[in-house]
This record gives C-alpha cells, sequence and structure tokens, in this order.
C-alpha cells in the first residue's frame, strides 16, 4: 500500500487523522482460560515494569482489538505473542536462535530451516495419507504424469548442486605423483 505525502501531513491539517491508514506493528492477544501467561492470570505484581496493569487483566482477542481500534483504519497488523509462562518455550527460542546463528555465521540460508519448521508436520501428514493410499510402495507416489515430472525435477535439484560440487574438487585436486615443482616424482 502506498501512502501518500498529503495524508501523512493531513494529521497535524484539517483532515480527518482517523482516515490515516495505520499498521500496527507490534500487538498481543491472551485468553486467559488457557491459564498461559501467569503475570495476567494473578494479581498483578506490586512495582511491576509496566506500572499499574490491572486494567489488561482480562481476555483480549481479536474481536477486542478491532473493537480497540474503533475508528482507525487499520490496514495491516504484526500479532506479536505475549509472555508465557512457559521454560520449554524459552529454551526452544535459545536452541533456534542459537542455531539460526550458526547457520548465518557458516552461509547457510535460514529461511529453509524455517519453513520446514512450519510446515514439516504438514508434509509429514500429507506424505504418510499418500503412503498409506499407495500401500506403502513409494513408485507408487510418481505414478500420475505431473507427479512423475516433479519427481524428476525434484531428484536433479538435490543432486546437481552435490555433482558440481564433487566435480570442482575433483578438478583442483592435483595427482599424488606430481611434486609442487611440476616434475614427475616418484610414483
Amino acid at each position: 500500500m502506498t501512502v501518500r505525502p498529503s495524508q501523512l501531513l493531513s494529521v497535524s491539517g484539517s483532515a480527518d487523522a482517523d482516515d490515516l491508514p495505520i499498521i500496527d506493528a507490534h500487538h498481543h492477544y491472551w485468553d486467559l482460560s488457557l491459564g498461559k501467561h501467569p503475570w495476567l492470570n494473578n494479581a498483578p505484581y506490586p512495582g511491576n515494569r509496566y506500572g499499574d496493569y490491572r486494567g489488561f487483566c482480562v481476555d483480549f482477542m481479536p474481536d477486542d482489538y478491532r473493537r480497540a481500534s474503533g475508528r482507525h483504519r487499520i490496514v495491516g497488523n504484526v500479532y506479536m505473542e505475549a509472555e508465557w509462562g512457559d521454560i520449554f518455550g524459552i529454551w526452544i527460542l535459545l536452541a533456534l536462535g542459537t542455531t539460526a546463528y550458526f547457520m548465518e555465521e557458516n552461509g547457510f540460508p535460514i529461511a529453509p530451516m524455517v519453513l520446514g519448521i512450519v510446515l514439516g508436520e504438514i508434509v509429514e501428514q500429507n506424505f504418510m495419507q499418500a503412503l498409506i493410499s499407495s500401500n506403502g510402495n513409494v513408485l507408487g507416489l510418481f505414478s500420475r504424469p505431473i507427479a512423475a515430472v516433479l519427481g524428476v525435477v525434484t531428484i536433479i535439484v538435490w543432486t546437481v548442486p552435490l555433482m558440481r560440487l564433487a566435480w570442482s574438487r575433483r578438478g583442483r585436486t592435483a595427482p599424488a605423483s606430481v611434486t609442487d615443482d611440476g616434475n614427475r616424482g616418484p610414483a
């Protein structure tokens, strides 16, 4: 979406500021019945970094967000998970963050890992369902022409980089019988 400078200037001008397109870059939802937000379920902590937050100790879901945003024109938003009382989630976050750091430092793209985490279970369920429907025969997955073509393309995409790497390494190594100065040594 494009925001024109005249729309930005309209906030201080006479135009209605409620018509300004807004992307809410950070908000939370929580359902207290799930018990995942102990800082909201229990009595507010005195001297908390948020101050007196008793007004937040109620469910806040998408319908509540729409009511709270009122007449403002929210054109997009970014949901952030509120703090959970779940130490396992923190360990997962630490492990994934460390893995992503080392992948980035060693030149491996992070996006495929994220896709694998997000889509892995879905792909696995569909793969298992397809195997069951083909009585465990993996070649049955490629019995239709489109599936066969996609299977061949996938195999090529996987093997060509490996073959190129092997050929480039093979071309760089000198035979054992040639010395550093190029003269033939003892075989």
